[in-house]
């Protein structure tokens, strides 16, 4: 059963790598990788404990660390294949139009009329996480969010998938190992 599972996973990571290796620009909800990073110690098949004790750290461990994934991932959002140069001039040519002033410093903007309040933005391979904690109480908050996704995916630079190449490796990775 657990080996079912297992290549499900893996099979899984990999149809999302391929999607990523279309080059389209998408964002998502930060708490939905952070749950599947939760949950990647079920791959470990190298565990060979009985049922029981299996399922008491599933629920003693895994699930405690899904909670905190979603809480902690509220408001943060990965955007795929895009930079962060790509990233700040968005968010930039958005808060001009809107008239909002900001402060540029590494990797964040710092709203300067609204309690100095950032966005900040971390690549990682050719993913961005975009914190957007500090500003979710804000008027503009869904206007801002709306129309990142709409120019996200309207922009016509495209980079080197390294994440969507990183999930089908592992996911080969965890077949050739189930």
């Amino acid at each position: 059963m657990f080996k079912t599972i297992f290549t499900l996973i893996a099979l899984l990571m990999i149809l999302f790598g391929l999607i990523i290796m279309t080059r389209k620009k998408f964002m998502m909800r930060s708490e939905k990788i952070k749950v599947i990073v939760a949950l990647m110690p079920l791959l470990a098949p190298s565990i060979n404990f009985i049922e029981d004790v299996y399922i008491g750290i599933i629920l003693v461990v895994i699930i405690p660390m899904m909670a905190i994934a979603i809480m902690v991932g509220r408001n943060k959002y990965f955007i795929v294949n895009i930079n962060n140069e790509m990233i700040s001039s968005l968010l930039m040519d958005i808060l001009k139009e809107k008239n909002i002033s900001y402060e540029e410093r590494k990797k964040k903007l710092i709203l300067t009329d609204y309690d100095n309040r950032t966005i900040s933005y971390t690549q990682s391979l050719n993913t961005v996480e975009l914190n957007l904690k500090e500003v979710k109480h804000l008027y503009f908050y869904k206007e801002l969010k709306e129309e990142l996704k709409y120019r996200i995916e309207n922009i016509n630079t495209s980079i080197f998938p390294s994440f969507g190449v990183f999930m089908i490796g592992l996911g080969l990775l965890f077949l050739v190992i189930i």
